[in-house]
This record gives structure tokens, C-alpha cells and sequence, in this order.
């Protein structure tokens, strides 16, 4: 499902208008149940639970990061956004 929308020309259009910018602002996530990808109805709490016993303790851009700040791939798998080490 994630190659195909990655592949609708929309979606990659603003894909390739993020990967141009010289700028981010962001912020860091915390797993859990206020993590805003919760509440706003992305991630059930059963999967968030998951998420952080496979390690996550925090998220940059919806991306997990494990306590040494490393990215955990397998949790990205459904992740469409910019490329972490783009941004």
C-alpha cells in the first residue's frame, strides 16, 4: 500500500517539494497515549503499546528513534514521509 500511494504522482509531488526545502521546523514525539499521531487516530494504543516495546522513546517526523537516537527501521515501515536522513 505504502509503494503505491508513494507512487501516486500527488503524493510525490509534495514529497519532492519537501526533500527541496532548506528549512524544517519539528519538534520531538514521545510514544504514548498523548502522542499526537494517538490522538488524532493514525496509531491505535494497541499498536503505540508495540511500538514502544520495541524500544521507541521518542519520534522525529512520525520517524521512532530507540534511546541512543538511532532510528528503528522496522517501525518505519509504513512511514510516508521525507527521508530521515533528507531532513
Amino acid at each position: 500500500m505504502k509503494n503505491a500511494l508513494v507512487m501516486d504522482r500527488n503524493i510525490r509531488s509534495i514529497l519532492e517539494l519537501g526533500e527541496r526545502c532548506d528549512i524544517a521546523v519539528s519538534s520531538i514525539g514521545v510514544p504514548g497515549a498523548s502522542s499526537m499521531l494517538v490522538k488524532a487516530g493514525y496509531i491505535a494504543m494497541g499498536e503505540m503499546r508495540l511500538i514502544i516495546e520495541a524500544g521507541a522513546v521518542a519520534d522525529f517526523c512520525s520517524h521512532y528513534l530507540d534511546k541512543n537516537g538511532l532510528l528503528i527501521k522496522e517501525l518505519n515501515s509504513r512511514n510516508i514521509s521525507i527521508d530521515i536522513t533528507t531532513l
